[in-house]
């Protein structure tokens, strides 16, 4: 029997039914799952090119008390990669995700997004602020393409000899060379392991590629046309719903991204995770739970 064992109260509970699907959204099928009850929080994975199963199981901590909706963006995870290259754009995503609301039955949602899935939240809740009960950043994309260049220039700049290596080893050798999915899932480990505060945590981070991984992978490249110069920052004041940001004190973005967001979202709260990276759900759980618990509950 699979068990659930909450955080709150240490005691082994039954694991929340799981229900899932595909929905259809502007010639694609996308793959969702839904677990647990009470105020629907819909959330929106990173990548581009990951899927919504690296969130899990930690994430699934929060469906003792609310009804988490997952999903996979286009050519993503369990989701349509036969579709055409002219769709893959922010605001194809935003109107995928406006489709998973609606397949949700929830007039009104708490919208959270890890990552690039935080950056998709942000052109979402300015597209669709009236469908927002609240926002939730965790961790997410800088809200500008000169921050993210130099958030990048930061990680790389900090990346030691020995991660380089480990990077290197795995791109050299004959698995990834003939583009085996263990290969790449190896290597994005080492890719995120420099933004943990505790190395060895990277080691817990679910990485479950699909076999059409690689194919989505090159259909995401033409999302580069819109990540090449955005720019949000100016918008994001007009985001009128409670809004939450969180980033690890470890990461780049936690000193390049989050004084961009607080000077551009005043209205905010922003909570700075100590000893942690850019996955506070492994590294800071109860904490992680409680901020948002807290949030959550003044947040209707």
């Amino acid at each position: 029997m699979l068990v659930w064992l909450c955080a709150a109260c240490q005691q082994q509970q039954p694991a929340p039914p799981i229900r899932e699907g595909l929905l259809q959204s502007d010639g694609a099928e996308l793959y969702y799952k839904r677990m647990g009850k009470g105020e629907p929080i819909l959330l929106v994975h990173g990548g581009p090119g990951l899927d919504h199963s690296y969130l899990l199981p930690q994430m699934g901590m929060l469906a003792q008390h609310y009804e988490l909706i997952f999903y996979d963006q286009r050519a993503c995870g369990r989701s349509s990669v036969e579709v055409d290259t002219s769709s893959i754009s922010i605001s194809q995503f935003v109107r995928d995700l406006e489709a998973v609301r609606q397949m949700s039955g929830h007039e009104r949602i708490h919208l959270l997004g890890h990552s690039w899935g935080g950056l998709l939240a942000m052109y979402y809740a300015i597209a669709h602020p009236q469908r927002l009960k609240s926002l939730i950043l965790l961790n997410p994309m800088s809200p500008s393409h000169v921050l993210k260049a130099k958030e990048d220039s930061l990680l790389n700049a900090h990346t030691t000899p020995e991660e380089m290596a480990a990077i290197n080893e795995i791109m050299q050798s004959p698995a990834f060379q003939q583009q085996q999915i263990p290969a790449y899932e190896a290597l994005f480990r080492e890719f995120f392991r420099r933004e943990f505060y505790d190395k060895r945590l990277a080691d817990s981070l679910s990485l479950h590629f699909q076999p059409t991984f690689v194919q989505g992978s090159r259909l995401l490249q033409h999302l580069g046309k819109d990540l090449a110069s955005y720019e949000l920052r100016p918008q994001l004041g007009s985001i009128s719903c409670p809004t939450l940001i969180i980033y690890g004190q470890e990461e780049t973005g936690g000193q390049v991204a989050a004084p961009a967001l607080q000077a551009a979202m005043p209205q905010a709260r922003l909570l700075m995770f100590e000893r942690c990276g850019h996955f506070p759900y492994i590294e800071r759980p109860e904490l992680l739970r409680q901020s948002l618990s807290d949030f959550l509950q003044t947040a209707n």
